[in-house]
């Protein structure tokens, strides 16, 4: 689907979107609430939504850059159409005045199989791309997956299991 029919789809649902405040004038909230949707209505938003499309894919690229450069859970977004796995290179550290800095230097989407294979492939070409050497790196954090201890192990990096981390 090209940009053209984006906009005949953009369009179809603002359209929609009009006729359906000029109805609420005949209808009460709750019937409107009730009321089923068109077939035409659903298919033109799924066609917009599709994740294949390319607006559709350069969303989810701002929304993965939002998530990294805010430090966001990944979990803030729950919508189908967003829903992507990113692999996140953050370093920590404390600056000349003692403050906590951190610095998200690369944020990538996973699209192949989850593998520790693919997750230390990953690793190891954003901290050469950053020439970050291995001995400086003190510690992955991780999650429980067993993916994530073996990439780890595969590029040799301490790692701590995130459940683990208690503050006293």
């Amino acid at each position: 689907m090209g940009y053209t029919e984006y906009e005949k789809c953009d369009a179809a649902l603002k359209k929609a979107e009009v006729e359906k405040k000029r109805k609420c004038t005949e209808e009460t909230s709750l019937q409107l609430v009730k009321r089923q949707v068109t077939l035409q209505e659903s298919l033109m938003k799924n066609q917009c939504c599709d994740s294949s499309h390319e607006k559709s894919r350069e969303l989810d690229k701002l929304i993965c850059e939002m998530i990294a450069l805010q430090d966001l859970p990944f979990n803030f977004i729950e919508e189908p159409g967003a829903g992507v796995s990113l692999q996140s290179f953050t370093v920590h550290g404390i600056n000349d005045d003692f403050k906590r800095v951190y610095l998200v230097l690369k944020c990538v989407t996973l699209e192949e199989r989850h593998t520790g294979d693919l997750v230390a492939q990953k690793l190891d070409e954003i901290r050469e791309e950053w020439d970050v050497h291995r001995q400086k790196l003190h510690a992955m954090v991780r999650d429980g997956g067993s993916y994530m201890r073996r990439a780890a192990r595969i590029s040799q990096i301490d790692d701590i299991h995130l459940a683990s981390i208690t503050i006293v």
